[in-house]
């Protein structure tokens, strides 16, 4: 059997209140059944990195310390990714904008074409050229509005800020966000203190690069699988969790989040 492994805390719980016999009961009872429910994501390729969309549940087994455990549930929830891309349009970014649109371009072009993107300048507040959309055309006629605000400076961390807010409340998102920034060299005039921002340059080459990356990421996290399984009733203290196949040829990729690497090791 083809195995794979990962590290995981165990799940502790807390007696809030005590209510009554009764309740104390039912209370705990329902506890111990959620502690022994678990989760994880599971993309299976094979030796190539090809996403295998056509396992079943019988050949698949979490284990807990080499004990195995039972499925509950095995599904591919499809989770396209999601891009959302800040575009430098300051004062310094004036030369730079022509290339830009291009590597824009050239990033769509190898994109799937079912993956939304939104795109969206960065001077001041962040100005929505084309709101996430899969529609080329709607995007194309974004890329057209990307113009120099001249005199003024990317605020580059603040829209960073800003989105991660979006997506920490987007409680019932169902993709996997990815937040691409395109910027010139020049000054940056966030407010916002969390960490400085490294310029790119070579649009075009290093666009079309990333976008070779995001279509194998999108097609690894699409296809993979979600497992729920019960853990076992007195589970160990840090204990290793292992996924194995009994299908020969596969490679395991089991992760927490389902958030895979753009790249994939190689075998």
């Amino acid at each position: 059997m083809t195995r794979s492994t990962l590290r995981s805390q165990p799940i502790t719980h807390r007696l809030l209140a005590l209510l009554g016999i009764i309740a104390a009961s039912l209370w705990l009872s329902n506890q111990l059944v959620q502690a022994q429910e678990q989760m994880l994501y599971l993309s299976i390729v094979d030796s190539r990195g090809t996403p295998i969309a056509d396992v079943d549940e019988n050949e698949i087994v979490v284990q807990w310390a080499g004990e195995d455990t039972e499925t509950l549930e095995f599904e591919q929830p499809g989770w396209p990714l999601r891009v959302t891309i800040f575009i430098d349009n300051s004062n310094a970014a004036i030369p730079a904008v022509p290339r830009m649109r291009e590597g824009l371009r050239a990033f769509l072009t190898e994109l799937p074409g079912e993956v939304e993107v939104g795109l969206a300048t960065i001077t001041g507040q962040a100005q929505w050229v084309a709101e996430h959309t899969a529609d080329r055309a709607e995007l194309e006629r974004g890329i057209g509005l990307i113009v120099p605000n001249t005199g003024s400076s990317a605020d580059f961390l603040d829209a960073l800020v800003e989105e991660g807010g979006r997506l920490d409340d987007d409680d019932d998102r169902e993709y996997y966000p990815v937040i691409v920034v395109v910027s010139a060299d020049g000054v940056e005039g966030s407010s916002s203190q969390q960490g400085r921002f490294a310029a790119a340059s070579g649009f075009v080459n290093l666009l079309t690069e990333l976008a070779w990356d995001l279509a194998n990421k999108h097609r690894m996290v699409s296809n993979q699988y979600r497992v729920t399984y019960r853990q076992p009733r007195n589970p160990p203290t840090q204990p290793a969790i292992g996924v194995a196949t009994t299908r020969q040829g596969l490679n395991l990729i089991p992760t927490l989040d389902g958030n895979v690497p753009d790249r994939m090791p190689q075998p």
